[in-house]
């Protein structure tokens, strides 16, 4: 009876010896199978590309296997080449269009396939945002009468016969100007060649714009304050003279004046504001002759 229990013993315990020897078996053997490890490796670098915001913006992704590939791009505003080959490669990535605004975007992915390589490289492209130009910090416009009325769009009057009276808008250079006489002090404006009936040294053409409240508004520019205003007097006029500086609203601004060879002073604006149009103004009852305006515009410092 004692025999039989330990006949039983071992064979129990002869099951669990084999059911721990068990755990220990690999649970993949591919040396004895038809289940093969790839037969070609890949590797791709970088893992991510941004393009800068340009278009042509391009650059480089490594391709490190000794199979044959292929770059399959899936997306838009990009191109990848070559696109198939065979063994370690430079593929160049190129935007195909600039990015204007100003955040970064994605524009798609490259996916590279190995013969035998067991799974794929995906690779994500981006494209940088655009940086706006820094705004020079100073910016000077010239109007030069000398040029003649056609500087403006649409052109001076060319004759004291067909003088404007009222105010009218003038482009120059893509920027807006507005010149006013006023018609109840028998004001009027146009452009006046003083060269014709004598012998005047130059600057002798000029914008005859006249009299008391009559003015020239100035455009504003985007970032920056109107910071001088030089007034070049044609040498056919009379007497300068008395003007002001003010707002669209008529307001007086407070400024500097500076004179120069004797036909041009400079306005200095002492607290401009920031994209403001200001005006040169008449203040008495003399017609004004400016033969040229350079006007200066500066970025504020804070």
């Amino acid at each position: 009876m004692i025999s039989k229990f330990f006949r039983r013993a071992e064979r129990g315990l002869t099951v669990l010896l084999a059911a721990v020897l068990l755990l220990f078996v690999p649970a993949c053997d591919y040396g004895d199978d038809d289940r093969k490890s790839p037969s070609a490796t890949l590797s791709v670098s970088p893992e991510s590309i941004t393009l800068g915001a340009a278009a042509g913006a391009s650059a480089d992704l490594t391709v490190t296997t000794s199979a044959a590939w292929s770059a399959t791009p899936t997306g838009e505003g990009f191109t990848v080449t070559p696109g198939s080959g065979t063994g370690n490669a430079t593929l160049l990535v190129s935007a195909t269009a600039a990015n204007n605004d100003s955040e970064a975007r994605q524009l798609g992915q490259i996916t590279i396939s190995a013969t035998g390589a067991e799974t794929p490289c995906t690779v994500i492209v981006r494209q940088e945002g655009a940086t706006p130009e820094p705004l020079p910090i100073t910016e000077v416009i010239t109007v030069d009468f000398a040029q003649g009325p056609d500087i403006t769009t649409p052109a001076l009057p060319s004759a004291s016969a067909d003088a404007l009276s009222g105010r009218h808008e003038y482009t120059i250079d893509g920027r807006t100007f507005a010149i006013y006489a006023n018609a109840d002090n028998n004001g009027k404006f146009y452009w006046n060649n003083q060269a014709q009936y004598y012998d005047a040294p130059e600057p002798n053409k000029a914008l005859y714009f006249s009299k008391e409240d009559a003015y020239v508004e100035f455009p504003a520019v985007d970032g920056k304050v109107l910071s001088a205003i030089e007034y070049i007097h044609s040498t056919g006029a009379g007497e300068v003279p008395d003007f002001d500086i003010t707002t669209t609203a008529g307001a007086s601004m407070d400024y500097s004046l500076d004179y120069g060879d004797g036909s041009s002073m400079t306005f200095t604006l002492l607290a401009p504001t920031l994209n403001t149009r200001y005006r040169l103004t008449i203040r008495n009852k003399e017609n004004a002759q400016p033969a040229k305006f350079v006007l200066t515009y500066m970025v504020p410092q804070l």
